[in-house]
């Protein structure tokens, strides 16, 4: 990746990506992080950051896509905008760098027990 300088370093990158990951989890209806094909790239390189958040960082600008599976009967539209602020909220301290776009794709949806069992 070309002018990734949060790349180089491993460890900032798990540090802003764990902090995503908590504000995301702190968002009602999101069920889980899903696991993406970047998850798999990072376990290579000995990355230890959380399964479902891409950070990319360019002039100091991070753009960030997060996967996740949503409850069943969670307003998307508003679960995503929740997710949405919480990052950039965690993120907003973090001086080195600017929150850009943060894109939020929805993987999958948890269904109640009683509904899977029908």
């Amino acid at each position: 990746m070309k002018n990734d300088s949060l790349r180089k370093s491993f460890k900032e990158y798990e540090r802003i990506a764990a902090l995503a990951a908590e504000a995301v989890m702190s968002v009602p209806g999101v069920a889980a992080l899903s696991p993406t094909g970047m998850d798999i790239i990072n376990d290579s390189f000995g990355i230890n950051a959380p399964e479902g958040i891409k950070l990319n960082e360019k002039n100091g600008e991070l753009s960030i896509d997060i996967y996740v599976t949503v409850d069943f009967g969670t307003q998307i539209p508003e679960v995503s905008w929740d997710i949405q602020e919480n990052v950039k909220k965690a993120l907003e301290p973090e001086a080195k760098y600017t929150t850009g776009s943060v894109n939020i794709h929805i993987e999958g949806i948890r269904f109640p027990e009683a509904i899977r069992q029908q």
